[in-house]
Protein backbone atom coordinates (compact mmCIF):
# COMPACT_ATOMS: atom_id res chain seq x y z
CA UNK A 1 0.00 0.00 0.00
CA UNK A 2 1.10 3.97 -0.87
CA UNK A 3 2.14 5.63 2.04
CA UNK A 4 0.87 8.39 3.10
CA UNK A 5 1.93 11.72 4.89
CA UNK A 6 0.76 11.21 8.21
CA UNK A 7 0.04 13.36 11.17
CA UNK A 8 0.19 16.65 12.95
CA UNK A 9 2.48 19.04 13.60
CA UNK A 10 5.62 16.75 12.89
CA UNK A 11 4.01 15.56 9.81
CA UNK A 12 5.13 11.93 10.70
CA UNK A 13 5.05 9.38 7.92
CA UNK A 14 3.17 6.09 8.78
CA UNK A 15 4.00 3.14 7.22
CA UNK A 16 0.04 0.88 7.78
CA UNK A 17 -0.40 -2.78 6.88
CA UNK A 18 -3.78 -4.34 7.63
CA UNK A 19 -4.55 -8.35 6.78
CA UNK A 20 -7.26 -9.10 3.59
CA UNK A 21 -8.98 -11.79 5.84
CA UNK A 22 -12.88 -11.64 6.61
CA UNK A 23 -13.87 -11.02 10.14
CA UNK A 24 -17.36 -11.33 11.34
CA UNK A 25 -20.85 -10.91 9.87
CA UNK A 26 -25.93 -8.68 9.29
CA UNK A 27 -28.03 -6.49 10.27
CA UNK A 28 -29.02 -4.47 6.56
CA UNK A 29 -29.93 -1.51 5.76
CA UNK A 30 -31.78 -0.15 2.94
CA UNK A 31 -29.66 2.32 1.13
CA UNK A 32 -30.13 5.23 -1.61
CA UNK A 33 -28.72 5.75 -5.11
CA UNK A 34 -25.97 7.18 -3.47
CA UNK A 35 -25.08 4.75 -0.47
CA UNK A 36 -26.81 6.05 2.22
CA UNK A 37 -28.37 4.11 4.02
CA UNK A 38 -32.00 5.43 5.47
CA UNK A 39 -32.88 2.74 7.51
CA UNK A 40 -35.87 0.06 7.80
CA UNK A 41 -38.89 2.79 6.75
CA UNK A 42 -37.49 3.81 2.98
CA UNK A 43 -40.65 6.29 2.74
CA UNK A 44 -40.38 8.35 6.35
CA UNK A 45 -38.59 11.78 6.48
CA UNK A 46 -35.74 12.46 7.94
CA UNK A 47 -35.15 11.89 11.85
CA UNK A 48 -35.68 15.65 13.57
CA UNK A 49 -32.41 15.84 14.55
CA UNK A 50 -28.81 15.79 12.57
CA UNK A 51 -25.39 16.31 13.32
CA UNK A 52 -23.89 19.87 13.16
CA UNK A 53 -21.29 20.32 11.02
CA UNK A 54 -17.79 19.83 12.75
CA UNK A 55 -19.56 18.91 16.18
CA UNK A 56 -18.18 16.28 18.22
CA UNK A 57 -20.41 12.83 18.95
CA UNK A 58 -21.59 14.93 22.09
CA UNK A 59 -24.02 16.87 20.20
CA UNK A 60 -26.07 14.07 19.04
CA UNK A 61 -28.79 12.31 21.30
CA UNK A 62 -28.18 8.99 21.92
CA UNK A 63 -30.39 6.28 20.27
CA UNK A 64 -33.43 5.88 22.05
CA UNK A 65 -34.22 9.16 23.86
CA UNK A 66 -36.50 10.48 20.37
CA UNK A 67 -39.29 8.39 19.91
CA UNK A 68 -39.73 9.03 16.48
CA UNK A 69 -36.08 7.41 15.82
CA UNK A 70 -36.55 3.88 13.79
CA UNK A 71 -33.24 2.26 15.33
CA UNK A 72 -33.44 0.67 19.15
CA UNK A 73 -30.89 1.85 21.49
CA UNK A 74 -27.18 0.96 21.63
CA UNK A 75 -26.69 -2.24 23.04
CA UNK A 76 -25.07 -1.86 25.98
CA UNK A 77 -21.24 -3.21 26.55
CA UNK A 78 -18.35 -2.28 28.32
CA UNK A 79 -15.51 -0.70 26.38
CA UNK A 80 -13.40 -3.21 24.72
CA UNK A 81 -9.26 -3.46 25.91
CA UNK A 82 -9.74 -1.17 28.88
CA UNK A 83 -5.68 -1.78 29.83
CA UNK A 84 -4.88 -1.57 26.27
CA UNK A 85 -3.09 1.56 25.08
CA UNK A 86 -5.33 3.42 22.16
CA UNK A 87 -3.31 2.94 19.16
CA UNK A 88 -4.51 6.56 17.95
CA UNK A 89 -7.42 8.54 17.39
CA UNK A 90 -10.06 7.53 15.09
CA UNK A 91 -12.89 9.28 14.14
CA UNK A 92 -16.07 8.16 12.21
CA UNK A 93 -17.66 10.38 9.56
CA UNK A 94 -20.99 9.18 9.26
CA UNK A 95 -23.04 10.11 5.85
CA UNK A 96 -26.07 9.87 7.16
CA UNK A 97 -27.65 10.16 11.06
CA UNK A 98 -30.35 8.33 13.12
CA UNK A 99 -30.64 5.37 11.16
CA UNK A 100 -28.81 2.10 10.82
CA UNK A 101 -25.30 3.86 9.44
CA UNK A 102 -25.02 5.63 12.66
CA UNK A 103 -25.94 3.09 14.49
CA UNK A 104 -22.77 0.88 13.05
CA UNK A 105 -20.62 4.34 14.19
CA UNK A 106 -22.52 3.88 17.53
CA UNK A 107 -21.85 0.79 18.29
CA UNK A 108 -18.73 1.01 17.57
CA UNK A 109 -18.13 4.26 19.82
CA UNK A 110 -19.81 2.75 22.77
CA UNK A 111 -16.88 -0.24 23.03
CA UNK A 112 -13.92 1.76 21.94
CA UNK A 113 -12.89 4.95 24.02
CA UNK A 114 -10.57 5.79 21.12
CA UNK A 115 -13.48 6.39 18.80
CA UNK A 116 -15.01 9.63 18.14
CA UNK A 117 -18.57 10.40 15.70
CA UNK A 118 -19.33 13.00 13.60
CA UNK A 119 -20.48 14.48 10.30
CA UNK A 120 -17.23 16.20 9.05
CA UNK A 121 -13.47 14.38 8.85
CA UNK A 122 -10.91 15.38 11.58
CA UNK A 123 -7.72 16.17 10.27
CA UNK A 124 -6.36 16.17 13.53
CA UNK A 125 -7.05 12.50 14.28
CA UNK A 126 -4.82 9.51 13.56
CA UNK A 127 -7.89 7.94 11.07
CA UNK A 128 -10.84 9.12 9.53
CA UNK A 129 -13.32 5.93 8.87
CA UNK A 130 -16.14 7.04 6.53
CA UNK A 131 -19.43 5.36 7.24
CA UNK A 132 -20.55 5.15 4.57
CA UNK A 133 -18.04 5.83 1.64
CA UNK A 134 -21.07 8.52 0.25
CA UNK A 135 -19.67 10.29 3.39
CA UNK A 136 -16.18 10.91 1.63
CA UNK A 137 -15.61 14.56 -0.09
CA UNK A 138 -11.60 15.26 0.21
CA UNK A 139 -8.64 13.68 0.88
CA UNK A 140 -7.37 14.44 4.20
CA UNK A 141 -3.71 14.46 5.82
CA UNK A 142 -4.41 10.93 7.61
CA UNK A 143 -5.16 7.61 7.06
CA UNK A 144 -8.62 7.19 5.51
CA UNK A 145 -11.24 4.20 5.86
CA UNK A 146 -14.36 3.58 3.91
CA UNK A 147 -17.46 1.34 4.99
CA UNK A 148 -18.33 0.34 1.16
CA UNK A 149 -22.11 -0.90 1.28
CA UNK A 150 -22.99 -1.48 -1.93
CA UNK A 151 -23.16 -0.79 -5.27
CA UNK A 152 -25.82 0.99 -6.83
CA UNK A 153 -26.59 -0.96 -10.21
CA UNK A 154 -29.08 1.69 -12.02
CA UNK A 155 -27.28 4.75 -11.17
CA UNK A 156 -23.53 5.17 -13.12
CA UNK A 157 -22.66 8.14 -11.43
CA UNK A 158 -23.10 6.30 -7.86
CA UNK A 159 -21.15 3.27 -9.47
CA UNK A 160 -18.39 5.19 -10.60
CA UNK A 161 -18.22 6.69 -7.07
CA UNK A 162 -18.24 3.75 -5.25
CA UNK A 163 -15.02 2.72 -7.39
CA UNK A 164 -13.62 6.44 -7.39
CA UNK A 165 -13.46 6.49 -3.55
CA UNK A 166 -12.63 3.12 -2.89
CA UNK A 167 -9.27 3.66 -5.19
CA UNK A 168 -8.33 6.61 -2.85
CA UNK A 169 -8.61 4.49 0.72
CA UNK A 170 -6.03 2.86 1.94
CA UNK A 171 -9.06 0.54 3.54
CA UNK A 172 -11.92 -0.74 2.48
CA UNK A 173 -14.29 -2.49 4.65
CA UNK A 174 -17.22 -4.16 2.67
CA UNK A 175 -20.45 -5.54 4.90
CA UNK A 176 -21.06 -8.51 2.34
CA UNK A 177 -18.13 -10.63 0.31
CA UNK A 178 -20.06 -9.80 -2.58
CA UNK A 179 -18.53 -6.02 -2.82
CA UNK A 180 -15.61 -7.23 -1.44
CA UNK A 181 -15.02 -9.20 -4.32
CA UNK A 182 -16.09 -6.66 -6.88
CA UNK A 183 -13.44 -4.39 -5.47
CA UNK A 184 -10.93 -6.89 -5.89
CA UNK A 185 -11.89 -7.30 -9.21
CA UNK A 186 -11.50 -3.61 -9.96
CA UNK A 187 -7.85 -3.47 -8.58
CA UNK A 188 -8.46 -2.21 -4.99
CA UNK A 189 -5.97 -4.82 -2.78
CA UNK A 190 -6.66 -3.43 0.86
CA UNK A 191 -10.33 -5.26 1.43
CA UNK A 192 -11.54 -6.55 4.40
CA UNK A 193 -15.27 -8.02 5.05
CA UNK A 194 -16.39 -6.74 8.51
CA UNK A 195 -20.59 -6.91 8.54
CA UNK A 196 -22.84 -5.20 10.84
CA UNK A 197 -24.08 -6.67 14.38
CA UNK A 198 -27.74 -7.99 15.52
CA UNK A 199 -28.26 -7.39 19.23
CA UNK A 200 -29.45 -11.21 20.40
CA UNK A 201 -30.84 -9.87 23.88
CA UNK A 202 -33.41 -7.90 21.95
CA UNK A 203 -33.88 -9.95 18.75
CA UNK A 204 -34.36 -13.46 20.26
CA UNK A 205 -37.01 -16.50 18.69
CA UNK A 206 -40.28 -17.09 19.47
CA UNK A 207 -42.85 -19.57 18.58
CA UNK A 208 -46.32 -17.60 18.14
CA UNK A 209 -49.36 -20.90 18.68
CA UNK A 210 -52.94 -19.50 18.15
CA UNK A 211 -55.62 -21.25 20.41
CA UNK A 212 -59.08 -20.95 19.24
CA UNK A 213 -62.41 -21.50 20.56
CA UNK A 214 -64.33 -22.33 24.00
CA UNK A 215 -63.55 -25.41 26.24
CA UNK A 216 -66.62 -27.32 27.30
CA UNK A 217 -67.03 -29.14 30.96
CA UNK A 218 -66.04 -32.06 29.63
CA UNK A 219 -62.30 -31.26 28.61
CA UNK A 220 -63.11 -32.51 25.42
CA UNK A 221 -60.64 -29.79 24.26
CA UNK A 222 -57.77 -30.85 25.92
CA UNK A 223 -57.21 -28.01 27.69
CA UNK A 224 -55.41 -30.04 30.63
CA UNK A 225 -52.43 -30.63 28.23
CA UNK A 226 -51.61 -27.22 27.07
CA UNK A 227 -51.92 -26.24 31.20
CA UNK A 228 -49.28 -28.40 31.51
CA UNK A 229 -47.21 -27.14 27.96
CA UNK A 230 -47.48 -23.36 29.02
CA UNK A 231 -44.04 -23.41 30.32
CA UNK A 232 -42.23 -24.24 26.95
CA UNK A 233 -39.74 -22.32 26.08
CA UNK A 234 -39.61 -20.04 23.40
CA UNK A 235 -43.38 -20.61 22.77
CA UNK A 236 -45.88 -17.59 22.80
CA UNK A 237 -49.23 -18.35 23.52
CA UNK A 238 -52.57 -16.62 22.22
CA UNK A 239 -55.57 -17.84 23.17
CA UNK A 240 -59.29 -16.96 22.02
CA UNK A 241 -62.84 -17.80 23.37
CA UNK A 242 -62.73 -18.71 26.83
CA UNK A 243 -61.53 -21.70 29.19
CA UNK A 244 -58.38 -22.13 28.66
CA UNK A 245 -55.57 -21.87 31.14
CA UNK A 246 -54.31 -18.66 30.07
CA UNK A 247 -55.90 -15.36 29.69
CA UNK A 248 -57.85 -15.34 26.13
CA UNK A 249 -59.33 -12.46 23.81
CA UNK A 250 -62.40 -12.41 22.54
CA UNK A 251 -62.46 -11.72 18.59
CA UNK A 252 -65.71 -10.83 16.45
CA UNK A 253 -65.87 -12.89 13.52
CA UNK A 254 -64.44 -10.26 10.81
CA UNK A 255 -61.63 -10.41 13.25
CA UNK A 256 -60.61 -14.19 12.78
CA UNK A 257 -58.83 -13.77 9.71
CA UNK A 258 -56.16 -11.09 11.24
CA UNK A 259 -55.78 -13.39 14.77
CA UNK A 260 -55.06 -16.42 12.12
CA UNK A 261 -52.33 -14.26 10.91
CA UNK A 262 -50.70 -12.55 13.68
CA UNK A 263 -49.27 -16.63 14.69
CA UNK A 264 -47.22 -18.83 13.32
CA UNK A 265 -48.77 -22.11 13.71
CA UNK A 266 -52.68 -23.16 15.30
CA UNK A 267 -52.84 -25.83 18.02
CA UNK A 268 -55.79 -28.57 17.99
CA UNK A 269 -55.71 -29.80 21.59
CA UNK A 270 -59.25 -31.55 21.43
CA UNK A 271 -59.55 -35.48 22.89
CA UNK A 272 -62.22 -35.34 19.87
CA UNK A 273 -64.12 -33.48 17.37
CA UNK A 274 -66.47 -33.82 14.40
CA UNK A 275 -64.30 -30.57 12.52
CA UNK A 276 -63.11 -28.80 13.95
CA UNK A 277 -63.55 -25.54 11.73
CA UNK A 278 -60.25 -24.09 13.31
CA UNK A 279 -58.44 -26.15 10.39
CA UNK A 280 -60.33 -25.03 7.30
CA UNK A 281 -59.98 -21.23 8.70
CA UNK A 282 -56.38 -22.07 9.63
CA UNK A 283 -55.48 -23.15 6.13
CA UNK A 284 -57.45 -20.64 4.30
CA UNK A 285 -55.13 -18.17 5.41
CA UNK A 286 -52.34 -20.41 4.67
CA UNK A 287 -51.52 -21.25 8.42
CA UNK A 288 -49.93 -24.66 9.50
CA UNK A 289 -51.52 -26.87 11.54
CA UNK A 290 -50.56 -28.90 14.72
CA UNK A 291 -53.24 -31.56 15.91
CA UNK A 292 -54.40 -34.71 16.33
CA UNK A 293 -55.88 -37.64 14.24
CA UNK A 294 -59.48 -36.81 15.16
CA UNK A 295 -62.38 -35.36 13.13
CA UNK A 296 -61.75 -34.55 9.24
CA UNK A 297 -58.23 -33.64 10.18
CA UNK A 298 -56.59 -36.13 8.21
CA UNK A 299 -57.90 -35.07 5.05
CA UNK A 300 -56.38 -31.96 5.51
CA UNK A 301 -52.09 -30.80 5.69
CA UNK A 302 -51.33 -31.07 9.48
CA UNK A 303 -48.14 -31.69 11.62
CA UNK A 304 -49.79 -34.78 13.71
CA UNK A 305 -49.25 -35.84 17.63
CA UNK A 306 -50.49 -38.61 19.10
CA UNK A 307 -54.32 -37.52 20.60
CA UNK A 308 -54.17 -36.90 23.81
CA UNK A 309 -50.25 -37.56 24.56
CA UNK A 310 -49.04 -34.42 25.90
CA UNK A 311 -45.49 -35.80 25.72
CA UNK A 312 -45.49 -36.31 22.29
CA UNK A 313 -47.34 -32.85 21.59
CA UNK A 314 -44.06 -31.47 23.62
CA UNK A 315 -41.76 -33.16 20.80
CA UNK A 316 -43.61 -31.43 18.20
CA UNK A 317 -43.73 -28.14 19.92
CA UNK A 318 -39.55 -28.19 20.87
CA UNK A 319 -39.05 -29.45 17.20
CA UNK A 320 -40.61 -25.99 15.89
CA UNK A 321 -38.57 -23.99 18.58
CA UNK A 322 -35.59 -25.94 17.52
CA UNK A 323 -36.01 -25.26 13.88
CA UNK A 324 -36.34 -21.57 14.81
CA UNK A 325 -33.00 -21.33 17.08
CA UNK A 326 -31.20 -23.49 14.17
CA UNK A 327 -31.91 -20.27 12.10
CA UNK A 328 -30.68 -18.31 14.57
CA UNK A 329 -27.52 -19.83 15.01
CA UNK A 330 -26.25 -19.06 11.70
CA UNK A 331 -26.34 -14.93 12.67
CA UNK A 332 -25.25 -16.14 16.39
CA UNK A 333 -22.00 -14.73 15.90
CA UNK A 334 -23.21 -11.51 14.88
CA UNK A 335 -22.98 -9.59 17.37
CA UNK A 336 -22.07 -5.96 17.88
CA UNK A 337 -19.25 -6.70 20.04
CA UNK A 338 -17.98 -8.89 17.32
CA UNK A 339 -18.10 -5.79 15.14
CA UNK A 340 -16.40 -3.58 17.51
CA UNK A 341 -13.96 -5.94 17.82
CA UNK A 342 -12.88 -6.52 14.55
CA UNK A 343 -12.51 -2.80 13.77
CA UNK A 344 -10.84 -2.76 16.64
CA UNK A 345 -8.07 -5.12 15.77
CA UNK A 346 -8.59 -2.75 11.74
CA UNK A 347 -7.51 0.21 13.72
CA UNK A 348 -4.66 -0.93 15.31
CA UNK A 349 -3.57 -2.99 12.15
CA UNK A 350 -2.89 0.06 10.49
CA UNK A 351 -2.46 2.57 13.54
CA UNK A 352 0.73 0.39 14.48
CA UNK A 353 3.94 2.01 12.93
CA UNK A 354 5.77 -0.08 10.48
CA UNK A 355 8.74 -1.49 12.20
CA UNK A 356 11.34 -3.35 9.48
CA UNK A 357 13.12 -6.42 10.98
CA UNK A 358 16.75 -5.68 11.99
CA UNK A 359 18.93 -8.39 10.96
CA UNK A 360 21.95 -8.45 13.14
CA UNK A 361 25.58 -7.29 11.96
CA UNK A 362 28.08 -9.89 10.62
CA UNK A 363 30.94 -9.22 12.56
CA UNK A 364 34.07 -7.84 10.26
CA UNK A 365 36.90 -5.77 10.60
CA UNK A 366 36.45 -2.24 10.54
CA UNK A 367 39.02 -0.30 8.57
CA UNK A 368 40.12 3.03 10.24
CA UNK A 369 41.78 5.83 8.65
CA UNK A 370 44.56 7.75 10.51
CA UNK A 371 45.77 10.95 9.19
CA UNK A 372 48.46 13.66 10.36
CA UNK A 373 47.79 17.27 9.33
CA UNK A 374 50.99 16.89 7.97
CA UNK A 375 53.88 14.95 7.37
CA UNK A 376 56.24 14.14 10.30
CA UNK A 377 59.27 15.29 8.35
CA UNK A 378 57.88 18.02 7.29
CA UNK A 379 56.35 19.42 10.29
CA UNK A 380 58.10 20.99 13.29
CA UNK A 381 57.93 19.44 16.65
CA UNK A 382 59.48 15.88 16.15
CA UNK A 383 58.18 12.78 15.42
CA UNK A 384 55.04 11.80 16.41
CA UNK A 385 54.35 8.22 18.56
CA UNK A 386 50.59 8.83 19.14
CA UNK A 387 49.72 7.00 15.54
CA UNK A 388 51.35 3.80 16.42
CA UNK A 389 50.04 3.70 19.57
CA UNK A 390 46.47 4.78 18.68
CA UNK A 391 46.59 2.15 15.86
CA UNK A 392 47.89 -0.51 18.34
CA UNK A 393 44.84 -0.59 20.64
CA UNK A 394 42.46 -0.39 18.05
CA UNK A 395 43.39 -3.56 16.87
CA UNK A 396 43.45 -5.23 20.59
CA UNK A 397 39.66 -3.91 20.25
CA UNK A 398 38.91 -5.65 17.03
Amino acid sequence: MQNKLRGKDNQRVRNHTSDQDGAVLSTGSRENGHGQGDGHRPDSPKAAYSIPSGATSKAIPEFGHDPDLPVPPVQTAPVMNASAPAPGQVNIVVADQGWILERCAREIESRLSYITVQAQPDPRADLNYYVNYSAYRQSQPTLEVGFFTHIEERDKQATRRFFSVARKMDICVCMSPLYADRLKEAGVKKVRVITPGVDLDAYQPKVKIGVVGRTYPTGRKGEDLIARLIDEPGIEWHFTGSGWPAPATFYAPEEMPSFYNSVDYILVSSYYEGGPMTVLEALACGKPVIAPPVGFIPNYPHIEYRTGDVEDLRRVLREIVAQRRQLRQSVAHLTWDAWASAHDGLFRSALEPARPSRKPLKPSSPKVLMALHAPENLSKGGPSIRIGKTARHLRKLG
